[in-house]
């Protein structure tokens, strides 16, 4: 993993449990159920950027761990999805996120959130795909 990658951890770690050493992010791995999704998301995406023999080794493993620490918490959130950093997510059962959406800084998600692709029908019949935006709770509103 880049260094991006674990300053990135240690901002998620702070809006979780608000200290941001290295204790905390491995105590959030451990325990908090929402946290291993964004750890493994992080690795997915520090991983595809690697080199090609480094990628194409790890990335699978890293894929997989991510789908199996997603069905753990609840939650669709694709490794492709771009997060920028301080991401809370608090009781993620039923969250559900496209892999096309791009997330902001520092955004609490809460259960049950759908945050995806939104399909529009004019008047001539013309459909436009694009992606709808929410805010969350927190008033955090993910970006385009």
């Amino acid at each position: 993993m880049g260094q991006n990658t674990l300053l990135m951890l240690r901002s998620d770690a702070w809006r979780i449990r608000g200290q941001d050493s290295w204790f905390d992010v491995a105590r959030a791995l451990l325990t908090n159920r929402c946290f291993k999704p964004i750890a493994t998301l992080r690795m997915c995406q520090a991983v595809s950027c690697a080199p090609a023999p480094l990628r194409k080794v790890f990335l699978p493993v890293c894929i997989v761990c991510h789908q199996a620490m997603r069905h753990y918490a609840g939650m669709d959130l694709p490794w492709q999805t771009v997060i920028g950093v301080g991401l809370s997510i608090q009781h993620g059962w039923g969250a559900v996120i496209n892999a096309k959406v791009r997330i902001g800084n520092n955004v609490t998600l809460y259960h049950g959130v759908t945050i995806g692709r939104a399909d529009r029908i004019a008047a001539d019949g013309l459909r436009s795909t694009g992606y709808q935006l929410s805010k969350t709770r927190s008033g955090s509103a993910p970006t385009r």
